[in-house]
Protein backbone atom coordinates (compact mmCIF):
# COMPACT_ATOMS: atom_id res chain seq x y z
CA UNK A 1 0.00 0.00 0.00
CA UNK A 2 2.78 2.26 0.89
CA UNK A 3 4.57 1.71 -2.91
CA UNK A 4 0.90 2.87 -4.22
CA UNK A 5 1.11 5.94 -2.50
CA UNK A 6 4.51 6.83 -3.30
CA UNK A 7 4.07 6.46 -6.98
CA UNK A 8 0.96 8.48 -6.72
CA UNK A 9 2.71 11.52 -7.30
CA UNK A 10 3.87 9.92 -9.79
CA UNK A 11 1.03 9.28 -11.80
CA UNK A 12 -0.58 12.94 -11.29
CA UNK A 13 2.90 14.51 -13.09
CA UNK A 14 1.69 12.00 -16.25
CA UNK A 15 -1.74 13.03 -16.55
CA UNK A 16 -0.74 16.46 -17.98
CA UNK A 17 1.52 14.04 -20.32
CA UNK A 18 -1.48 12.19 -21.48
CA UNK A 19 -3.70 15.11 -21.94
CA UNK A 20 -1.53 17.17 -24.67
CA UNK A 21 -2.75 19.82 -26.30
CA UNK A 22 -2.93 19.11 -30.16
CA UNK A 23 0.60 20.55 -32.13
CA UNK A 24 0.04 23.03 -34.26
CA UNK A 25 -1.63 23.06 -37.84
CA UNK A 26 0.12 22.40 -40.38
CA UNK A 27 0.42 25.48 -42.81
CA UNK A 28 -0.20 23.58 -46.03
CA UNK A 29 -2.66 21.30 -44.32
CA UNK A 30 -4.52 24.18 -42.95
CA UNK A 31 -5.02 26.04 -46.17
CA UNK A 32 -6.32 22.27 -47.72
CA UNK A 33 -8.74 22.04 -45.30
CA UNK A 34 -9.80 25.78 -45.36
CA UNK A 35 -10.36 25.94 -48.84
CA UNK A 36 -12.03 22.40 -48.80
CA UNK A 37 -14.53 23.69 -46.35
CA UNK A 38 -14.58 26.98 -48.45
CA UNK A 39 -15.58 24.63 -51.97
CA UNK A 40 -18.22 23.41 -49.86
CA UNK A 41 -19.61 26.04 -48.59
CA UNK A 42 -19.82 27.82 -51.61
CA UNK A 43 -20.48 24.54 -53.95
CA UNK A 44 -24.18 25.19 -53.53
CA UNK A 45 -23.93 28.50 -55.45
CA UNK A 46 -22.27 26.68 -58.65
CA UNK A 47 -24.05 28.12 -61.43
CA UNK A 48 -25.79 24.96 -63.36
CA UNK A 49 -24.07 26.01 -66.95
CA UNK A 50 -26.00 25.56 -70.29
CA UNK A 51 -25.64 21.88 -71.27
CA UNK A 52 -26.67 22.77 -75.23
CA UNK A 53 -24.19 25.55 -75.18
CA UNK A 54 -21.66 23.98 -73.04
CA UNK A 55 -22.18 20.74 -76.44
CA UNK A 56 -21.40 23.52 -79.25
CA UNK A 57 -18.45 24.95 -77.61
CA UNK A 58 -16.82 21.68 -77.03
CA UNK A 59 -17.95 20.94 -80.66
CA UNK A 60 -16.71 23.93 -81.96
CA UNK A 61 -13.36 23.35 -81.21
CA UNK A 62 -10.61 25.55 -82.32
CA UNK A 63 -13.50 27.52 -84.13
CA UNK A 64 -15.42 28.64 -80.75
CA UNK A 65 -15.91 31.82 -80.04
CA UNK A 66 -14.46 33.81 -77.45
CA UNK A 67 -18.10 33.52 -74.85
CA UNK A 68 -18.09 29.95 -75.93
CA UNK A 69 -14.27 29.65 -74.95
CA UNK A 70 -14.95 31.48 -71.73
CA UNK A 71 -17.96 28.81 -71.29
CA UNK A 72 -15.29 25.93 -71.47
CA UNK A 73 -12.79 27.70 -68.94
CA UNK A 74 -15.89 28.15 -66.37
CA UNK A 75 -16.63 24.87 -66.78
CA UNK A 76 -13.14 23.17 -66.55
CA UNK A 77 -12.95 25.33 -63.06
CA UNK A 78 -16.18 24.20 -61.92
CA UNK A 79 -15.20 20.49 -62.67
CA UNK A 80 -11.65 20.77 -60.99
CA UNK A 81 -13.69 22.07 -57.13
CA UNK A 82 -16.23 19.68 -57.73
CA UNK A 83 -13.42 16.86 -58.24
CA UNK A 84 -11.11 18.53 -55.90
CA UNK A 85 -13.42 18.97 -52.66
CA UNK A 86 -12.43 15.15 -51.25
CA UNK A 87 -8.37 15.53 -52.57
CA UNK A 88 -8.40 18.96 -50.38
CA UNK A 89 -9.46 16.86 -47.46
CA UNK A 90 -7.61 13.88 -48.15
CA UNK A 91 -4.35 16.13 -48.37
CA UNK A 92 -5.08 18.34 -44.95
CA UNK A 93 -5.74 14.64 -43.01
CA UNK A 94 -2.52 13.29 -44.66
CA UNK A 95 -1.00 16.51 -43.54
CA UNK A 96 -2.10 16.72 -40.00
CA UNK A 97 -2.19 13.27 -39.47
CA UNK A 98 2.11 13.85 -40.43
CA UNK A 99 2.32 16.48 -37.60
CA UNK A 100 1.28 15.05 -35.01
CA UNK A 101 -2.42 15.39 -34.77
CA UNK A 102 -4.22 12.13 -33.45
CA UNK A 103 -8.07 11.25 -34.93
CA UNK A 104 -9.36 13.24 -32.49
CA UNK A 105 -7.48 16.06 -32.37
CA UNK A 106 -8.06 16.82 -36.57
CA UNK A 107 -11.94 16.19 -35.96
CA UNK A 108 -11.51 19.16 -32.80
CA UNK A 109 -9.37 21.30 -35.30
CA UNK A 110 -12.15 20.47 -38.10
CA UNK A 111 -15.58 21.29 -36.21
CA UNK A 112 -13.32 24.52 -35.00
CA UNK A 113 -12.53 25.62 -38.01
CA UNK A 114 -15.92 24.75 -40.44
CA UNK A 115 -18.07 27.55 -39.10
CA UNK A 116 -15.04 30.42 -39.17
CA UNK A 117 -14.70 29.43 -42.84
CA UNK A 118 -18.10 29.58 -43.76
CA UNK A 119 -18.33 33.39 -41.65
CA UNK A 120 -15.42 34.44 -44.53
CA UNK A 121 -16.84 32.90 -47.43
CA UNK A 122 -19.84 34.30 -46.90
CA UNK A 123 -19.64 37.86 -46.21
CA UNK A 124 -19.77 37.92 -42.34
CA UNK A 125 -17.95 40.43 -42.64
CA UNK A 126 -14.50 38.67 -41.69
CA UNK A 127 -11.93 38.80 -44.87
CA UNK A 128 -11.33 35.24 -46.08
CA UNK A 129 -7.57 33.86 -45.03
CA UNK A 130 -7.14 32.44 -48.71
CA UNK A 131 -8.63 33.72 -51.73
CA UNK A 132 -9.85 31.68 -54.72
CA UNK A 133 -6.87 31.73 -56.74
CA UNK A 134 -5.06 30.55 -53.74
CA UNK A 135 -7.30 27.66 -53.36
CA UNK A 136 -7.60 26.71 -57.17
CA UNK A 137 -4.10 26.15 -56.93
CA UNK A 138 -4.21 23.83 -55.11
CA UNK A 139 -6.19 21.32 -56.86
CA UNK A 140 -5.20 18.51 -58.38
CA UNK A 141 -4.32 19.24 -62.38
CA UNK A 142 -7.57 18.46 -64.73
Amino acid sequence: MKRLLALAPALLLAVPALAQDAPAAPEAGYQNLWCHFAFVTTSTQIPTLPAAELEAARAAGANATPEQVELLEMDGQIQAVVNGIPTLLETATASYTEAGFTIEQFEAAKTELQPKVTEQVMGGGVEAEFTFDQCIALLPPA
